[in-house]
């Protein structure tokens, strides 16, 4: 396995830094009809520190390590170049104020630059579901069927995480149709901790391309599996750069069933547009169908390390230790 040892130690040593935190409230205002913060007000309140853009176009928000850029009357906020879709947009006033949504503020700006630390949970057992099946054959163009790419890319991810020590469960060992409940029932069944949904898309316009990845927003998971999409989308932009990275379309939130009744931090991953000629024949390449996999399986592993005990990881001190160890 050619696993990418010293970009997994920079996602590792990054991610590691969301275990800290702050604790404060800002009072909402109202513009046009919407309940917003005033962005200087809340970075005052949280210890964080604004830059803007000559331009006046965009401004950053720096806490302790990272920061997030947020872009005039855009919902497309950017963390380490990896894009984190708002809830709403972010407006720069007349004034010269910046106000952004107070939802956003809590549920998207703090869970990056101040996030409460998340328990510590051991993550032994990861239940992988590769959408469609069987009569289902989900997006087919040109004779690619999702069903199959899904399948590949699920296959592939076991052996990887396998050898990290995770115990791997498939919601479907073969070209079967699974329905959505019992795909999450898989969750409990096996006591999953956590779920991860591949899938392909498809559109209309042929020019649609790239890779998003979205959890289910309102569970009491949402805060976990923010940060597990995080992991993954940020190792996939950063780690596949050799065969092409795909287009960054982002970490979004919805209400998918199969991932919001999942009892347990849970993400749906689209790879890419098999609408699109480009992504469509990547897909088809056994070496990128390699790289995205041991992406994504270094996000999860990233993702392992915010909350497990060390003991739970093979007895290794740090994560860059515990990558040595896995690639030898």
């Amino acid at each position: 396995m050619s696993w990418r040892i010293a970009m997994m130690c920079g996602v590792c040593g990054a991610l590691i830094f969301l275990l800290c935190g702050f604790n404060a409230s800002v009072r909402p205002v109202m513009v046009e009809g919407r309940r917003c913060v005033n962005l200087a007000d809340a970075a005052k309140a949280n210890g964080w520190k604004l830059e803007y853009a000559p331009d006046g176009r965009s401004v950053t928000v720096s806490g302790v390590r990272f920061a997030v850029r947020l872009i005039h009357d855009s919902a497309a906020a950017y963390w380490s170049d990896v894009r984190l879709a708002l809830l709403g947009k972010a407006v720069r006033l007349p004034d010269g104020n910046w106000v952004v949504g107070k939802e956003d503020l809590q549920r998207t700006l703090k869970p990056v630059l101040a996030p409460a630390p998340l328990p510590p949970t051991p993550v032994r057992r990861v239940v992988i579901d590769a959408g469609h099946g069987g009569h289902d054959p989900g997006a087919v163009r040109s004779g690619v069927l999702e069903k199959s790419v899904n399948m590949s890319l699920a296959e592939r991810l076991v052996p990887l995480l396998e050898k990290q020590g995770l115990k791997v469960v498939l919601t479907r060992s073969g070209d079967q149709f699974v329905p959505l409940e019992e795909r999450a029932d898989r969750v409990r069944l096996e006591n999953g901790d956590i779920f991860l949904s591949i899938h392909q898309n498809a559109a209309e316009n042929p020019d649609a391309s790239g890779t998003e990845i979205f959890f289910a927003p309102g569970s009491r998971f949402e805060a976990a599996s923010m940060h597990l999409a995080m992991a993954i989308q940020f190792s996939i932009m950063k780690c596949s750069g050799g065969l092409q990275t795909p287009q960054d379309r982002g970490i979004k939130r919805a209400g998918f069933r199969v991932i919001r009744q999942a009892d347990c931090p849970a993400v749906l991953l689209e790879c890419g547009f098999l609408s699109n000629t480009e992504d469509r024949m990547k897909l088809m390449k056994e070496e990128y169908l390699n790289t995205f996999a041991e992406a994504v399986a270094i996000g999860i592993l990233c993702y392992r390390s915010l909350l497990s005990p060390r003991e739970e990881q093979g007895g290794n001190n740090t994560p860059e230790e515990r990558v040595n160890h896995d690639a030898n």
